[in-house]
């Protein structure tokens, strides 16, 4: 029995449907103690540090602590940004830049101090539910939500030689091969691959690798694993989850990081290959020195789980 049966059976036996974002609380099956976190570089000069939060449009009471969580970093440290890694609205997206839910699910509750930085947002399979296109208008109308495509690329300096490039892809047009899927994929091989900057964060919605509700999205590491290998891209960001994974796997250089606990819960497992896991809210933070990255990950109320430097191995 694989761990997606074992999670969806232990769904259904407390009468929840497997997509379904709860407040109730979890645990991970087969947890292990982690070390207290030493971090590294927040405090180093000069340092960029972005919080990553995903599948957090509910609009509940989940969703507001873990917003209070990051404001409360977000006063201790200087954020450059917010990654978000999807299903940026539940249950269904947006209908248009004009939704209600952009002021009562984005607006209100991430009007904290600290968080009044760019978002650099993907969208989720909720997301195309109603009218996916509405999320890059919105970034029209409101300049703090950086998604001019669906797909796209940031360039960021770090120091005045230092570049990090943030590579931002429509995981559900991959997935489900949606028009213009391929052309995706080829210009994230040609860009990814084409990039000077010292520093490349890859993010999607659906994970490469995962213990948890979903697991490994085989098709999709497929797709994008073998550019990221070749463009010196160490970081792959996702969501989908509704939990808090770090997954170093020895056949990859890249160190995979589930960030989908904005939102909701699910219980989730600890894997062979797992360096941190958390569920019952929670978000990331990314600290980008001048030649080294490293990652945090964060209970919903902002304390500091776990750190590690990205490219360090298992």
């Amino acid at each position: 029995m694989n761990r997606r049966t074992v999670l969806t059976l232990l769904s259904a036996a407390l009468g929840l449907r497997p997509s379904h974002l709860v407040a109730q609380s979890f645990d991970v099956r087969g947890r292990k103690p982690l070390p207290k976190p030493q971090p590294t570089l927040p405090g180093s000069a000069p340092c960029l540090n972005f919080l990553v939060v995903g599948d957090w449009g509910t609009g509940g009471k989940l969703q507001r602590t873990v917003a209070k969580g990051m404001s409360a970093v977000a006063q201790n440290i200087a954020i450059t940004g917010i990654i978000s890694t999807g299903d940026n609205f539940y249950p269904d997206g947006v209908s248009s830049a004009d939704d209600p839910q952009w002021k009562s699910k984005f607006e209100d509750i991430y009007n904290l101090p600290g968080l009044d930085v760019p978002w650099y947002p993907v969208v989720g399979n909720h997301d195309y539910r109603l009218n996916v296109q509405a999320q890059v208008d919105y970034g029209k109308r409101n300049p703090q939500w950086k998604m001019p495509t669906l797909w796209g690329k940031h360039d960021i300096t770090v120091t005045g030689e230092t570049k990090l490039a943030i590579f931002t892809l429509d995981t559900q047009a991959i997935l489900q091969k949606l028009d213009g899927w391929k052309e995706q994929v080829r210009w994230f091989d040609q860009t990814v691959r084409s990039s000077r900057a010292r520093h490349k964060i890859v993010v999607g919605h659906h994970p490469l690798r995962s213990y948890g509700h979903y697991g490994d999205q085989d098709w999709l590491y497929d797709a994008i694993a073998p550019s990221m290998m070749s463009g010196g891209a160490y970081l792959y960001l996702c969501g989908h989850d509704h939990d808090m994974q770090v997954v170093q796997h020895p056949d990859d250089p890249f160190m995979c990081v589930v960030s989908g606990a904005g939102g909701g819960a699910r219980p989730t497992v600890w894997g062979k290959h797992t360096q941190v896991a958390h569920t019952n809210g929670g978000f990331a933070t990314i600290c980008v020195a001048r030649s080294e990255m490293e990652v945090h990950i964060h209970d919903a109320d902002g304390t500091m789980l776990w750190a590690g430097m990205v490219g360090a191995g298992e």
